[in-house]
C-alpha cells in the first residue's frame, strides 16, 4: 500500500487505463515529518507563489498588516520563506521577522533561502497552537492557508492574539472548501466530488469562520474580504487529484464520480481552460489597547 503522502491516480489515457503515483499534497501539509522536497510540497509552493491571484492576496495581506521599519513580525506556516524575505524588506531597518512551521524540512529550506538576511529573519519549528513566545512581543502576525489544517483553530488564533502587542495586527487568509467551484458536466457527481474535497482538511469552512474566530480570540476592528484563487488546470489536478484518490480508497467517493471529475479535469488541461476555483477570506483585526475603544471595535 502506498504511504499516506502518496496516492494513485487511475484514469483512461487514450484507450488504456493507466495509474501513476503522485504526492498527496493535502496529506503532506498536515504531516510534520513529510518529505517536503520529494513529496512535491516545495515544487507546489514555488509554483503557486507565482500565480497572479496569489500575489494579489499577499499584497492585500501586507496592506492590512501595515508593516513598517523597526517592527517585529511573526509568520505562522512560513513554508520555504517566500513571504519572510518580502516582510523583512518592509521592516528594515531595525526590524525582524520570525517564521514558524511545524515541518523541519520547510524550516531548513526557509533558513537556507534567508541566510543572507542575517538576524533580520529567524526560522524555527513550532506549533501555532502552543507558541514558545511571551505575551505582547510581536508587532503583528500573519498566517496564510494554515489554519484550515490545524486541529484547534480557535486555540491557534488565540495564540496569535496573545503574542501580538496591544494595537498590533493579526492577518490571515484561509480557503473555504464549502465555497470551492469545480466544473464537470454531471451536477450530482460533481457535488460528490465537492463533498469529498471538503473532507480533506480539518476545517472545510475555515474561510467563512475566520472572522468569528478572530472575534472570539478578543481581536477587534475586524475586516473580512473574499478573494478567489483560480488554479491552472495542471496545478488544480495536482492538488485535488490525490485527495480524491484517497477518498476513493476510503470508500467515501465512488469510482464513477472520480472518473467523471478526472475526465473533466483532463479535458480542461488539454483545452487550456479552467475547471476549478478556490474561494477564501482575508481577515485582519487589531488587538485592543487597554482603555481605548473605537466605534469599529465596540
Amino acid at each position: 500500500m502506498l504511504p499516506a503522502a502518496r496516492r494513485t491516480l487511475d484514469g483512461i489515457v487514450g484507450r488504456q487505463r493507466r495509474s501513476i503515483a503522485i504526492p498527496d499534497l493535502h496529506a503532506g501539509f498536515q504531516r510534520p515529518d513529510a518529505d517536503a522536497r520529494n513529496d512535491g510540497l516545495f515544487a507546489f509552493l514555488e509554483r503557486v507563489d507565482g500565480l497572479p491571484q496569489v500575489q494579489a492576496i499577499k499584497r492585500r495581506m501586507a496592506e492590512l498588516l501595515e508593516p513598517g521599519a523597526g517592527q517585529h513580525l511573526l509568520e505562522i506556516g512560513c513554508g520555504m520563506g517566500h513571504e519572510l524575505r518580502r516582510l523583512a524588506r518592509r521592516v528594515a531597518p531595525g526590524g525582524s521577522v520570525l517564521g514558524i512551521d511545524m515541518n523541519q524540512a520547510m524550516v531548513r529550506e526557509a533558513r537556507r533561502r534567508t541566510a543572507d538576511l542575517g538576524s533580520a529573519v529567524r526560522c524555527q519549528v513550532g506549533d501555532v497552537q502552543q507558541l514558545d513566545l511571551g505575551d505582547d512581543v510581536m508587532d503583528g502576525a500573519r498566517a496564510e492557508r494554515v489554519l484550515m489544517y490545524v486541529p484547534d483553530q480557535q486555540r491557534a488564533v488565540s495564540e496569535l492574539a496573545r503574542v501580538v502587542r496591544p494595537g498590533g495586527r493579526v492577518v490571515a487568509f484561509e480557503l473555504d472548501y464549502g465555497a470551492t467551484l469545480v466544473d464537470a458536466p454531471d451536477q450530482g457527481m460533481t457535488q460528490q466530488v465537492l463533498d469529498s474535497l471538503g473532507r480533506t482538511v480539518a476545517h472545510r469552512w475555515m474561510g467563512r469562520a475566520l472572522a468569528r474566530t478572530f472575534h472570539q480570540a478578543g481581536l477587534r476592528g475586524i475586516v473580512a474580504e473574499p478573494l478567489p484563487i483560480t488554479l491552472p488546470p495542471g496545478v488544480h489536478q495536482q492538488l485535488v487529484g490525490p485527495a480524491l484518490a484517497a477518498a476513493g480508497e476510503a470508500g467515501t467517493l465512488g469510482d464513477r464520480a472520480y472518473q467523471h471529475w478526472l475526465g473533466a479535469a483532463q479535458d480542461a488541461k488539454r483545452g487550456g481552460y479552467y475547471s476549478g476555483t478556490f474561494v477564501g477570506m482575508v481577515v485582519s483585526a487589531r488587538k485592543p489597547e487597554p482603555g481605548r475603544v473605537t466605534p469599529s471595535e465596540a
